[in-house]
Order: C-alpha cells, then sequence, then structure tokens
C-alpha cells in the first residue's frame, strides 16, 4: 500500500501555489453576485432539495433564483441527479454571498490538483523535473477553466474525484477508495464514460472486486441519502420538465445536431450513437497508433477523446481535459526533452487563446469557440506524438 501523495515542499510548489493565489485573487477582484453565475442553479437547488422544495422545477427555481438576484427570465436549470447533493453539499451549503468565492477557490484548486495528478501518472514524472510554466500552463493555462471560474460551474470538482480515483487504482494502491471516487462521475457521466470503460475492463480483468465494493457502497449510500431527506428527489429527477436535455454546441457530435434544421429526437440520438461510435474509433486508432499499452496511458487517452465525442456538454466540461494534457505533457517532456513540451504547451495555450478571441459566430445561436477546443486539443496531442515519434524512429541506429 503506497500513499496517495507524497508532496515535498520545494520553491517551486511555493512559487506555484503563490501564482495561483494571485490570478485567483486578481479574478475574484471582479467577482460578480451569485444571481449572474450558474453557480446559483446548484444553490437555490440544494436550498429547495433541503426545504422540500422541487429542485428541477423551472418554476421554484425560477422563484429562488429571483430572491438571489437573477436577471435573467428564465429559470438557470438544475441538471445533476440528486447524488450531487450528497457529494457536494458542503459548498452548496455555503451562504450566497461567500459561495462565488468559495466555488473559485474550490474550482482553482481542483485544476491544480488536477494536472498535478496528470504529472504523477505520466511515464518517469516522479524523477523528472516539471517547469513551473508548464505546470500552469496545463492547470489554467486553458480555456475552459476560465470559463468554468467565470460562470461558476462545478466540472472539476467532479473530475478531481474522478482522477484522484483513477489515481488511487493504479499508482495507490487503494481499489475500495478508488471505486468510491469514481462513483462521483455518475454527477457528470457524459463527461467520462469512455475511460470508466477502459477502467470497468482493468477491474474486471483483474477480478479488483474491492473496487467494485468501493463503488457500490459509495453510489448507494449517495443515492439513499437523497430520499431519505427528499422522499421523491429520484422520481422528480427523472421525470423533470426537460428531458432530454436540449444540445448546447461544445463538441462535434452537438454541432452536427444543431447543423440540421428542425432534426427530430429521433435523428438526434442517431447521430450521437454514430459520434459515439466514432470516439470508440478514435481511441482504438489512437492506442494502436501510439502504442499506448500501459493501462494509465489507455485511460489518458480515452479521457481525452470523450468530451469531443460525448452526447451533449458545455465549454467548461473540456475542463476535465486539464488531467489528461498534463499527463502527456508530462509523458512528452519525460520521453523527449523540455524543447518537445514546450511546444506541446504553447499550442495548447495558443488554442484558448485563439478561441477567447474568436469572434461569436452564428452557429444556431451558439458560438464557434464552444465546439473547437476540445477537437483542437486532441490534434494538438496527436501531432505532438506523431512528432516525437518521427524523430525517435530518425535517431534509431
Amino acid at each position: 500500500m503506497r500513499s496517495i501523495f507524497r508532496i515535498s515542499v520545494t520553491p517551486a510548489i511555493v512559487t506555484v501555489l503563490v501564482a495561483a493565489g494571485a490570478l485567483f485573487s486578481l479574478l475574484d477582484w471582479f467577482r460578480e453576485p451569485i444571481g449572474r453565475l450558474d453557480l446559483v442553479a446548484y444553490v437555490s437547488g440544494f436550498d429547495l432539495f433541503l426545504n422540500g422544495g422541487n429542485p428541477y422545477s423551472s418554476v421554484q427555481l425560477y422563484e429562488k433564483e429571483q430572491e438571489l438576484g437573477v436577471a435573467r427570465n428564465f429559470a438557470v436549470s438544475m441538471w445533476n441527479p440528486p447524488i450531487f447533493f450528497s457529494f457536494f453539499a458542503p459548498i452548496l451549503a455555503i451562504s450566497p454571498d461567500l459561495a462565488p468565492s468559495a466555488s473559485r477557490a474550490l474550482s482553482f484548486a481542483c485544476l491544480l490538483l488536477l494536472a498535478y495528478l496528470g504529472y504523477r501518472l505520466s511515464p518517469q514524472s516522479n524523477s523528472a523535473r516539471i517547469g513551473i510554466l508548464a505546470y500552469l500552463i496545463s492547470a489554467i493555462g486553458l480555456l475552459p477553466a476560465w470559463e468554468e471560474v467565470r460562470l461558476g460551474q462545478n466540472t472539476s470538482w467532479v473530475a478531481l474525484a474522478v482522477a484522484v480515483g483513477c489515481y488511487c487504482m493504479l499508482r495507490a494502491g487503494h481499489s475500495a477508495l478508488a471505486g468510491a471516487l469514481l462513483a462521483v462521475s455518475l454527477c457528470k457521466p457524459h463527461n467520462f464514460f469512455l475511460p470508466l470503460m477502459v477502467v470497468a475492463y482493468r477491474v474486471i480483468r483483474t477480478r479488483d472486486w474491492r473496487a467494485l465494493g468501493g463503488g457500490f457502497i459509495s453510489l448507494l449510500m449517495a443515492g439513499v441519502v437523497p430520499e431519505i431527506l427528499h422522499p421523491g428527489i429520484w422520481s422528480a429527477w427523472l421525470f423533470r420538465e426537460q428531458w432530454p436535455y436540449h444540445p448546447h454546441c461544445a463538441n462535434f457530435s452537438t454541432a452536427l445536431v444543431l447543423a440540421i434544421d428542425g432534426a427530430t429526437v429521433l435523428h438526434s440520438w442517431l447521430i450521437y450513437s454514430i459520434s459515439i461510435s466514432i470516439g470508440f474509433l478514435v481511441w482504438a486508432v489512437g492506442v494502436s497508433r501510439y502504442r499506448l499499452v500501459s493501462p494509465e496511458s489507455q485511460i489518458m487517452w480515452a479521457w481525452l477523446v470523450t468530451p469531443f465525442f460525448a452526447p451533449y456538454g458545455f465549454l467548461s466540461d473540456h475542463v476535465t481535459l486539464v488531467f489528461p494534457l498534463a499527463y502527456f505533457a508530462g509523458w512528452i517532456g519525460s520521453q523527449h526533452g523540455p524543447e518537445s513540451q514546450a511546444r506541446f504547451l504553447m499550442t495548447l495555450l495558443l488554442i484558448s487563446i485563439g478561441g477567447l478571441l474568436l469572434p461569436v459566430n452564428s452557429f444556431n445561436g451558439e458560438s464557434l469557440s464552444w465546439f473547437i477546443f476540445a477537437p483542437a486539443t486532441l490534434i494538438a496531442v496527436s501531432v505532438t506524438l506523431s512528432q516525437t515519434d518521427r524523430k525517435a524512429c530518425g535517431s534509431a541506429p
């Protein structure tokens, strides 16, 4: 049994924390009230949940959000299942005045830890020196990270739990804890379905029943507690007013759906099925082409591919990419040197800057930048791996 984290306080770590704190303070200086953030939906939903209301009712949500200063003439919807209340109750129970700052602080901490875990899982990253700039670009240099913080979203909270679960399973040896943390992924299943399938295959193949037990117990507790506190909450979620979810243009499949004028639900799901099938194909081709043979590399590649082919999503959902991108950055730096790593990270930074500077293009009411980030990062990783492979072949005797 190995410890989960071994962090030595070095000047580099202190510099990273100071820089991250300064960035957070700068952003929080211009903070907006909760009524202007998506966070208002989760805080309002949790308040309704605790007081016997229906957090999935647009009418009740709208009334509660109006009390918190929402200026929009529609309700900011609460999409996550009831287990979300179990896993993230502490942050949702904070006073609405403090919730924006607390949410942003938690998001920054999650982003730093996601990058740290990605580096820790990459080959030889434990012995390789990681530059401060490389770490910061991986952690908070990506456009989705700033989009999440700006909106008061929660994707990084869920992503960190799943990343720690993967780390426990692959490195630390805490299988039961790994299963319990991986269960948190069901708060946002569209972000994690492909890497979880790879993890599930490994669990079954190695007969790691403790991981299955940890996941089952975690889900049982997270599912039963909300039902005890609020009888009928699961029924309210399953039969909510807006189902299935209307797609937002954050990936390839939803771009296709929105491109088809008047597409029916059947046609939409057909496109989703085709797109997800392409996602599996891309995953398989990538594993074969780039010789991703270790469980870590296969899970990371699946994680990287998932947002591009998920059935729906927002730009802020792509904050999950911090974890696999830090992994590949660590891998490239360890295997092919700091110059290759620097080029890779600068490419990612330019993608984020380009997405930020893109004009808002009319695509059925959505911004072009919403669905350009995932494929661009996928191409960046693919091109970098291809170039480093060619260099390695060229230098071989």
